[in-house]
């Protein structure tokens, strides 16, 4: 890949990038690695799902359980950093903003709506996400394969729950073949202001 012109030209190619990975099932900016501070202060970091990005508005929306450990992490606090990683292209871009959760309203429901029955057993467990495994091996309900789409809500809907990051600052780091380049870009509040850094 080429080196970029300017930092205005970076900063377009790595929001392009961002959003690409909504678009295009094999791009390697669809799945995020997610960092939260859990309540002892220990970083905890997983991999996320990037369903759909509002470049105008800085936003990244990503779906998880409202059982899970990550939820605890975000109601302490909602300041999170993102890593994306594109090995092809050799670009690192990384991310932090504040996250918002959604959950039984009408956003929720307006992405609910949307998820197949496939999707939706994600949040049909029987236990949270990372509690053990029963002795059985069994952890969907037991009617699960016999509902229809409608009759998932009772039991997944619940616990479905829209994650929004709303991105404050970014980090932009190419390692080209002649030459590295590293970008940060600040939101003041009305615009992007940028410098040049140190790779």
């Amino acid at each position: 890949m080429e080196a970029f012109l300017s930092l205005e030209h970076m900063l377009r190619h790595a929001w392009n990038m961002i959003f690409q990975g909504t678009v295009k099932r094999n791009s390697p900016l669809r799945e995020v690695v997610l960092s939260t501070i859990d309540e002892h202060g220990v970083p905890q970091n997983r991999m996320v799902i990037l369903r759909k990005v509002e470049v105008a508005d800085r936003r990244l929306i990503f779906f998880t359980d409202y059982r899970s450990g990550k939820i605890n992490d975000i109601q302490s606090s909602q300041h999170i950093s993102l890593l994306f990683w594109d090995s092809k292209k050799r670009v690192q871009i990384r991310c932090v903003g504040l996250l918002c959760m959604y959950k039984g309203d009408s956003l929720s429901k307006m992405y609910w709506d949307r998820i197949p029955k496939q999707g939706r057993g994600l949040y049909a467990t029987i236990a949270p996400p990372g509690t053990p495994m029963p002795e059985d091996g069994v952890y969907m309900p037991p009617d699960w394969e016999e509902r229809s789409l409608p009759e998932t809500d009772m039991i997944a809907y619940p616990n479905f729950c829209v994650l929004i990051c709303e991105v404050s600052k970014l980090d932009v780091l190419h390692l080209g073949r002649e030459q590295h380049q590293r970008g940060g870009f600040h939101w003041n509040g009305n615009s992007w202001s940028m410098k040049w850094l140190i790779p």
